[in-house]
C-alpha cells in the first residue's frame, strides 16, 4: 500500500508538473503571438513611416532648390531685359548650351508674358532627347502643352503674382516652379513670368538614393490607392508608399520606397532563441 501511494503521489506530482509546464509554453506563445509580435509590428510600422517621411523630405528639399533655381533666373536683370526686347544674344549664351538643362537636371525653361501665354522655351523633348527652342506651340514643342496650361492656370489663380512650385504628374512627372520676373532689386513692372521644370528621371531618382539611401519611386497613383499604405510583400521585403498631391488637379503621385524587414527578422530569431531557452531550463 505504502508502495502504491508512492507511485500514486509521483504521478500526481509529474502530471501536475507537466501540467505547468503546458500552460507555462501556452502563456508564452499566446504573449509573443499577442503581443510582442504586434509591438514588434508596430515598429515595423514606425520604421517604413520614418523612410517615407526622409524621402519626402528630400522631395521638399528639391522643390526648394528649384524654387531657389527659378527665382535666382526670374531676379536677373538679363533676364528683365530680355522679356523686353527679345534679344537672340541671351538666348545664344545662357540657353543655346544643352549642359545648362543636364547640369541643372530640367527639361524646360520657359519664359510667359504676364497672362501666362508663351514667350520663348528651352527644353529636351520627351520624344527624342534633343534640345529645341520655341517662340509658339508648334509640331516642335507640343510635348510642352500640358505643362503650358497648367502653368497659364496657375497664373491666372495667383493674384497675388507670387511664385509657386508643385509637383506635375502629367505629360511628365516633374517638379515645376514658376516666378515673377522682375529686376533684380524686386522692383517692376513685371515682365512675366520664368518656369523650370525638373523631371523626376531614372537619374535624378538615383541621386535620391544616394543621398538619403532610400531606393525611392515615384508612380502615377491609381483612384482606390491609400493616402498611406504599408505592404509586407514577403518576409524580406515590405512596401510604404504615400500619396502627394499634383498637378493638373485632382492628380496624385505615390512615393514608394522598398524596404528590408531585417530589423524584425532579427528581433524574431532572438525572441525565439530566448523562447527555446525558457523552455529547455523549464523542462530541467
Amino acid at each position: 500500500l505504502m508502495l502504491s501511494a508512492l507511485h500514486s503521489l509521483r504521478y500526481r506530482f509529474v502530471f501536475a508538473l507537466l501540467g505547468l509546464l503546458i500552460i507555462a509554453l501556452v502563456t508564452l506563445v499566446a504573449f509573443t503571438r499577442f503581443t510582442l509580435m504586434p509591438e514588434m509590428l508596430k515598429d515595423e510600422s514606425n520604421q517604413a513611416h520614418e523612410a517615407l517621411d526622409r524621402a519626402q523630405r528630400a522631395i521638399d528639399n528639391e522643390m526648394l532648390h528649384l524654387e531657389m533655381l527659378s527665382q535666382d533666373w526670374a531676379s536677373w536683370d538679363d533676364s528683365y531685359q530680355f522679356m523686353r526686347d527679345g534679344n537672340q544674344h541671351f538666348l545664344a549664351s545662357n540657353l543655346g548650351d544643352v549642359s545648362i538643362f543636364q547640369d541643372a537636371d530640367l527639361s524646360m525653361i520657359a519664359f510667359m508674358k504676364p497672362q501666362g501665354q508663351l514667350y520663348w522655351l528651352s527644353g529636351i523633348s520627351p520624344v527624342d532627347s534633343k534640345p529645341e527652342g520655341c517662340a509658339a506651340l508648334d509640331t516642335q514643342c507640343q510635348w510642352a502643352r500640358p505643362f503650358l496650361e497648367t502653368l497659364k492656370q496657375r497664373i491666372a489663380d495667383d493674384p497675388a503674382k507670387e511664385g509657386l512650385t508643385w509637383l506635375q504628374a502629367y505629360p511628365q512627372k516633374a517638379l515645376v516652379s514658376v516666378q515673377p520676373i522682375l529686376r533684380s532689386d524686386g522692383s517692376g513692372p513685371l515682365r512675366g513670368w520664368l518656369a523650370m521644370i525638373r523631371p523626376m528621371s531614372a537619374e535624378w531618382l538615383r541621386k535620391l538614393h544616394n543621398s538619403t539611401g532610400l531606393p525611392i519611386e515615384v508612380q502615377h497613383a491609381t483612384d482606390q490607392q491609400q493616402p498611406l499604405k504599408l505592404e509586407r510583400l514577403n518576409d524580406q521585403t515590405m512596401r510604404a508608399s504615400r500619396l502627394i498631391p499634383a498637378a493638373p488637379r485632382g492628380e496624385q503621385l505615390s512615393i514608394e520606397i522598398d524596404l528590408p524587414r531585417q530589423r524584425l527578422n532579427s528581433r524574431i530569431e532572438a525572441m525565439n532563441l530566448g523562447l527555446s531557452w525558457t523552455l529547455s531550463l523549464m523542462g530541467l
